[in-house]
């Protein structure tokens, strides 16, 4: 018999069936959600971690056999490889072993301006380096020419003077004091 609207009396859910929650469905659970957000966020801002330290930092390196200026880490972090932020035209072969071994590992500086301040040091070493050159040749002393000689003056056919004998030797006239 059919009770008030229309269900049958005694009837109740079919067996197995479950019981509906009140305010509940079909779909996921929040805390499931909760949970994949949750991932989700320590997953992006660990992407996010990589990348900030893997743009950080400067370093001096080396392209195409000249010295260059990168940002980042030399050798790149995961994915993400350093970027040439400036090419300098200091040819590597001219460094000393040292500064190229330095320059081939990624010689790291704080900031830019560091990183260029180090290259300047670079250009100095390479400039200084390949502009000296060493030559010798065998010249006699230096030495001054002797002093032309002295003009010499003869007194030899001159009448002496006024009131004036010649001195010792044939020198000049000298004058005698007039008498009384």
């Amino acid at each position: 018999t059919a009770g008030p609207g229309g269900a049958l009396a005694g009837a109740g859910p079919p067996a197995g069936a479950a019981e509906a929650v009140p305010g509940g469905g079909s779909g996921p659970r929040w805390r499931t959600v909760a949970f994949v957000a949750a991932i989700v966020a320590v997953l992006v801002l660990a992407a996010g971690a990589v990348v900030v330290y893997a743009r950080q930092g400067w370093f001096v390196g080396q392209r195409d056999g000249t010295v260059a200026i990168f940002r980042g880490q030399p050798g790149g972090v995961l994915w993400i490889q350093p970027t040439l932020e400036e090419r300098t035209g200091v040819p590597v072969a001219g460094l000393t072993e040292a500064e190229q071994e330095d320059v081939r590992a990624g010689k790291v500086q704080t900031d830019l301006r560091a990183a260029r301040t180090y290259v300047e040091g670079l250009r100095a070493t390479t400039t200084t380096t390949s502009t000296t050159t060493t030559t010798s040749t065998s010249l006699p002393p230096a030495t001054a020419p002797p002093p032309p000689p002295a003009p010499s003056v003869t007194t030899a056919g001159l009448a002496p003077l006024p009131g004036g004998t010649r001195a010792a030797g044939g020198g000049w006239p000298v004058p005698t004091p007039a008498g009384p």
